[in-house]
């Protein structure tokens, strides 16, 4: 008994190994190639100078005072603590970047110079180097080049989050707004009509609304509503749109939150997310919940992310990063993916030293899994798992019995 202690201790500190290094490779890449600064937006993570100018051509110039983002914030991420404040760094997105730097990942922007690839080894900023690719309310158009690039991210695991904002929303006067933009690649691109199922509204009238929306999916296995960043109650649109769900194109597409009730269906819907071969995609209607109310002070900036909607923007964008950095398959809270036919109770949660696993099936392996996908073969000694050497944070355990696999999650106390 004491060898079989010792080993699953040796197991679970390796996976506390694991955990630590893997935050250093998972990394999230902010586009700001797209003109995000453009108008009264600062959909930036870091911007150390302010000098761009964009012009109703498409074209970016030196020549301006609209915020100019480098690929690396600074000052270091490394100086990052749980008790940093989001004026760390200065942008209108500042607040989200410094929340997924408290939980271990790299984050970067791409800069309105740079190049967007995929599999492109001469390209430093090549999409293949990220997980996670997060474009917040573009305002110019994809080239044919690109589209193929995003398509092929998301195709061999990248996790693409498309963020838009209400129609008749063109911040530079090209004539291509958020909705536009996004509607354009769903459509017009090398693989598909519309492969990820998402439809988003660009009439002028029904695509632009405002208001506090409580209507949640009621499915408790809703990664992006009750997820490491908290569970979501609602949202507010501040001028945003709506997308229509297309399950014939994509069979996994789903909502989340809905401008209407009840909070299912194809139909206004304001959250979503699909799975595209080993990727996944996410897609909310508004990009008000992202701003932090700092960045460029030549803006006019609100604070969506922490006080709006009682502070579950904060939550929802937490939850949906996460499980977009979360390879395929792997649940990142609750029981995705998970069966239902069989129980499984876990005690106590929060542990700090002790999991007591039980369930009336056999098991046949256990896995523990952090919340950046990583996992490790556990040894299960008399129903109870050694947590002692896992670092502060939320986990799964992946459980395998005769009648299939259960998801669990649980949280690691100080």
């Amino acid at each position: 008994m004491k060898n079989k202690k010792s080993t699953i201790q040796l197991i679970l500190m390796g996976l506390v190994i694991i955990v630590m290094n893997s935050k250093a490779q998972v990394k999230i890449l902010f586009d700001n190639r797209k003109a995000e600064s453009a108008g009264n937006a600062d959909w930036v993570i870091d911007a150390d100078v302010h000098n761009l100018s964009f012009s109703s051509s498409g074209a970016i110039t030196t020549t301006g005072t609209e915020s100019n983002a480098q690929r690396i914030p600074t000052p270091a991420q490394s100086g990052i603590t749980a008790s940093t404040a989001e004026t760390f760094w200065n942008g209108g997105i500042s607040a989200l970047a410094v929340d997924m730097a408290k939980k271990g990942y790299i984050v970067e922007s791409l800069p309105y110079n740079a190049s967007l690839t995929y599999s492109n080894s001469t390209n430093v900023q090549d999409l293949s180097n990220y997980k996670v690719y997060v474009v917040c309310e573009p305002n110019i158009v994809f080239t044919a080049a690109e589209k193929t690039a995003i398509m092929n991210f998301v195709k061999n695991g990248g996790g693409l989050y498309m963020i838009s904002d209400h129609s008749v929303s063109d911040r530079n006067n090209d004539g291509w707004d958020s909705p536009k933009i996004w509607t354009d690649l769903m459509k017009n691109n090398s693989v598909q009509n519309n492969p990820f199922g998402i439809d988003f509204d660009t009439t002028s009238v029904t695509g632009n609304f405002s208001g506090t929306f409580t209507n949640v999916s009621s499915n408790l296995q809703d990664s992006l509503l009750h997820g490491p960043g908290g569970n979501v109650t609602e949202v507010l649109w501040a001028n945003g749109t709506r997308m229509t769900l297309n399950p014939a194109n994509n069979a996994s597409v789903v909502g989340d939150v809905y401008k209407t009730s009840p909070a299912s269906g194809n139909t206004n819907v304001l959250v979503a997310h699909a799975h595209y071969f080993k990727g996944k995609v996410a897609a909310i209607g508004d990009s008000s919940p992202f701003d932090d109310g700092t960045g460029d002070s030549n803006d006019v900036l609100y604070n969506g992310y922490f006080t709006d909607a009682s502070g579950n923007h904060q939550k929802l964008l937490i939850n949906t990063i996460i499980w977009l950095a979360t390879s395929s398959g792997v649940a990142t809270s609750v029981t995705e993916n998970s069966r239902n036919d069989f129980s499984v109770v876990l005690y106590p949660n929060p542990v700090n030293n002790e999991l007591n696993l039980i369930t009336k099936e056999k098991i046949t392996s256990v896995e523990i899994i952090s919340y950046l996908g990583q996992k490790t073969d556990a040894e299960i000694i008399d129903s109870k798992i050694n947590t002692e050497m896992l670092s502060e944070g939320c986990y799964i355990i992946r459980i395998v019995t005769e009648k299939g696999v259960m998801n669990k999650s649980f949280i690691k106390a100080k």
